[in-house]
């Protein structure tokens, strides 16, 4: 019953885009059609404050025990034009509390009003602000969704160009890995994914890199180098869009980074469905999953919580000393 209410949803913004003259009015009907107001309820009980994180607001999400050591950057999706910590912070909420640790939701700059490089700049920022505060590297954990999740990886990766410490783990749900549109995915996968088209991706593409080549990595994460690259996790559904460039990108780290990397792929799921963890079991199942890998990196590691593994259609493991394993498991 959820998935048709959230492809109905999704169906008639969609709709809105298409029928929408020009990229202006295009990106008008999206923002419009994922709007959250101001003051949205947040469920549960958390210290809400807002504030400015290297330069940009950022919403704090925590409570009174969180440890002082251990922040989460969040970066919310949108595709790099709409999107915002409101929209998300419902899930980001979620997240703090099972990792067990303050989290920051920045609000990064969007195109067309903002094009490349302009979120990048934002989100090594606020890394280096964290930095900057005395929060340790070893402290700090980047989690991204959709077009953050390429954010994500493209921050660490422009972290360590500039010779910054690097975060002690990093999670990504459904990332927006490959902005040059070239994955079989896009289109063996066009009439399984209810949140995106092509259209859309097509669109927030052309905006957001503004004639840059897109496959530089530090725009399609695909291309990126994950040489000494921290522990990182890939979430993403079977049915998405993204499927295939996710995959890639993921086995591209194992293939190149010392460190663990672990790719999990759900089935009967879509476009970031772990924001919904309170209404999906499926969802639930995820957010707990990024919490026990990024409590095995992140100080005070917390006790590990036991998930059922059912719902995973494909999982990618591979370990510290670099042996690869994957498996297959069906629901």
């Amino acid at each position: 019953m959820l998935r048709g209410l959230v492809k109905n949803k999704m169906e008639r913004v969609n709709k809105e885009i298409s029928q929408a003259a020009g990229p202006a009015a295009k990106v008008e009907a999206y923002r419009r059609g994922m709007a959250v107001p101001a003051g949205a309820l947040v469920l549960g009980k958390y210290d809400i404050s807002e504030a400015e994180l290297g330069g940009r607001p950022v919403t704090w999400i925590s409570r009174e025990l969180f440890p002082a050591d251990r922040v989460i950057l969040y970066l919310h999706g949108g595709g790099y034009i709409g999107g915002s910590v409101l929209y998300s912070r419902n899930g980001a909420a979620s997240l703090a509390v099972e990792i067990g640790s303050k989290l920051a939701a920045l609000e990064y700059r969007l195109a067309p009003e903002h094009p490349w490089p302009a979120a990048l700049e934002d989100s090594l920022a606020a890394y280096e602000q964290l930095l900057t505060d005395g929060i340790p590297a070893e402290g700090i954990a980047i989690i991204g969704e959709s077009a953050g999740g390429g954010l994500a990886l493209a921050t660490v990766l422009a972290a360590r160009e500039r010779g910054l410490a690097l975060p002690a783990a990093v999670a990504v749900l459904s990332p927006w890995c490959d902005l040059t549109m070239s994955n079989i995915t896009l289109r063996a996968n066009a009439k399984t994914d209810i949140m995106l088209t092509n259209e859309l991706l097509e669109l927030a593409s052309t905006l957001y890199t503004d004639g840059a080549n897109r496959d530089n990595p530090l725009i399609s994460p695909l291309f990126g180098d994950y040489s000494n690259f921290p522990p990182v996790l890939f979430q993403v559904a079977a049915e998405e869009l993204l499927l295939g460039e996710i995959i890639q990108t993921a086995n591209r780290a194992a293939a190149q980074s010392p460190n663990e990397v672990v790719l999990e792929i759900f089935e009967g799921m879509w476009h970031v469905w772990q924001t919904m963890d309170e209404i999906v079991p499926e969802a639930r199942q995820a957010v707990e999953k990024i919490g026990v890998f990024l409590n095995k990196y992140l100080p005070g590691h917390k006790n590990a919580v036991n998930v059922d593994t059912d719902k995973i259609s494909g999982h990618m493991y591979k370990n510290k000393a670099g042996a690869a394993d994957s498996s297959e498991q069906k629901s």
